[in-house]
């Protein structure tokens, strides 16, 4: 169920004109055209130097080479042209929505300097109304 939902919702916000990326391998945006985030809205989610992040129906895993895998808790997407000084650009609230309708469940400030963390243990259980708990903080 998640890997489903979670693969729908990229492919979603893609269609909505946002480069979104899996798996980058360093943190500086080193193997993608920097230009890129530089003119278009783009989320990406690091990988890690010799890591691969599996999405599983059953959650996600921190795959390395052939070692086995650890569960991940939390995806941390980088972002570029989602903020602006006065809130979320159209694209940004393209990406919270799209997150939003597919059940995945985000932690946000809405800040440029902030990832958005998809917390993939409470996105496994969608049905349940997590707004219903004040301590949960996400959009």
């Amino acid at each position: 169920m998640f890997a489903t939902r979670f693969n729908a919702a990229l492919k979603e916000i893609r269609k909505g004109k946002v480069v979104a990326r899996r798996n980058i391998a360093t943190c500086c945006r080193g193997c993608y055209d920097p230009e890129v985030a530089e003119t278009q809205p783009i989320i990406w989610h690091y990988g890690g130097q010799g890591y691969h992040v599996d999405v599983a129906e059953s959650g996600a895993y921190y795959r390395y080479m052939a070692y086995g895998r650890d569960e991940v808790d939390t995806l941390y997407f980088n972002h570029d042209n989602l903020t602006t000084a006065d809130g979320l650009t159209p694209a940004g609230q393209h990406v919270v929505d799209t997150f939003n309708k597919w059940g995945i469940v985000i932690k946000w400030d809405h800040s440029g300097g902030q990832c958005i963390e998809v917390n993939v243990k409470l996105s496994l259980h969608p049905a349940f109304d997590y707004n219903t708990d004040p301590t949960l903080a996400f959009i």
